[in-house]
């Protein structure tokens, strides 16, 4: 297992496990945006480096594949609203 801290501009430290080799292509977290919580500021996007979350019609989305998602939660740290939550599947 390895172990390993991303420090972010708008987010405190994060620790995160990553377990290697457990994913046989399903995702180990879920990520959900409350869209009645989004304002469309884009973030989460910017801070997203799989690009796992886009912006839609001016508001976040999870498009993009959650298998390649290691859990980092900056995500989760930079909105504002608490608008977005991340569960270990």
């Amino acid at each position: 297992m390895g172990w390993f801290s991303r420090k972010g501009s708008q987010a405190a430290a994060v620790s995160v496990a990553v377990r290697e080799g457990e994913r046989d292509g399903k995702p180990l977290y879920e990520l959900t945006i409350d869209g009645a919580l989004c304002e469309g500021c884009g973030d989460c996007a910017r801070v997203c480096r799989f690009e796992i979350i886009m912006m839609v019609k001016e508001r976040a989305r999870v498009t993009g594949d959650m298998t390649l998602c290691n859990g980092c939660e900056v995500c989760v740290a930079v909105c504002e609203r608490g608008g977005i939550t991340l569960e270990e599947c």
